[in-house]
């Protein structure tokens, strides 16, 4: 038996089966990736993105990083691009040591957004990194 066990596991519903295979035990490599993150201080951040909705897309840009903008088709993917288009700027901000600016409150995206016809909302983006 090696470090790690794969079992399958059978879950009916009404409708399917699903066959499931979860991980019992650790592997050593595992186990030391995960105590070196562990050890690592984790920063979070939040910063508020402004959902503008197009003909056919929706646009997010975040007033604290005007160069920071992403494009989706629904308002699933524009959530999850804004997470990732977030982290990889904060990461090459901080990279590069410039001052991170202070986030934009929700207060002041209120009065954004009465500004911005074509903006329908905001949200605050977090980040771990």
């Amino acid at each position: 038996m090696g470090d790690v066990l794969l079992l399958p596991l059978l879950l009916l519903d009404a409708t399917s089966l699903f066959v499931v295979s979860f991980c019992v035990g650790w592997s050593a490599a595992y186990r030391d990736l995960r105590k070196r993150r562990l050890q690592k201080p984790v920063r979070l951040f939040r910063y508020v993105g402004i959902i503008h909705k197009g003909q056919d897309c929706y646009r997010l840009t975040f007033p604290d990083f005007p160069e920071c903008a992403t494009v989706a088709d629904s308002l699933g993917m524009l959530h999850h691009n804004a997470e990732v288009v977030l982290r990889f700027h904060l990461e090459n901000v901080l990279e590069e040591q410039h001052p991170l600016p202070k986030p934009t409150t929700p207060q002041v995206c209120f009065l954004l957004l009465e500004e911005l016809p074509e903006a329908i909302g905001f949200w605050v983006i977090r980040v771990e990194l």
